[in-house]
């Protein structure tokens, strides 16, 4: 038992030394937290700021001769279909990849949508 306290003793007794062979620079909580709207640039920075003024969110059911239209400033844009299809019964959001100048029908629900050009952004 002595020899185990001597031992104790003797490792308490020293300092090691400790390695370092680096930090993380600092970052700062701006730069960590930048949210994407603040990086977008050009078109996409174009269609994000109009996608929160749009007013209207809900408009009339889109037929296949008035569809609902859904305008952008690129060639594609992924649209969605709330899911509300049959009444009583939320599936959850239908998503998918429409082209400028097509159309598109829900399968659940029948409704119609097109995607146009938006030429109104200005942008070249």
């Amino acid at each position: 038992m002595l020899s185990i306290s001597r031992t104790v003793r003797s490792l308490m007794s020293r300092s090691f030394a400790v390695r370092r062979f680096g930090s993380a620079a600092p970052v700062s909580s701006d730069a960590a937290a930048q949210p994407t709207q603040a990086s977008a640039t050009g078109p996409e920075a174009e269609q994000q700021h109009h996608s929160f003024d749009s007013g209207v969110i809900v408009g009339p059911f889109g037929t296949k001769t008035n569809p609902v239209v859904v305008k952008t400033v690129f060639s594609e844009r992924v649209v969605g279909c709330p899911g509300e299809c049959k009444e009583g019964v939320n599936e959850g959001l239908r998503w998918w990849v429409m082209q400028v100048g097509s159309d598109y029908e829900c399968p659940e629900c029948g409704q119609w949508f097109k995607l146009v050009k938006d030429a109104s952004t200005g942008h070249h």
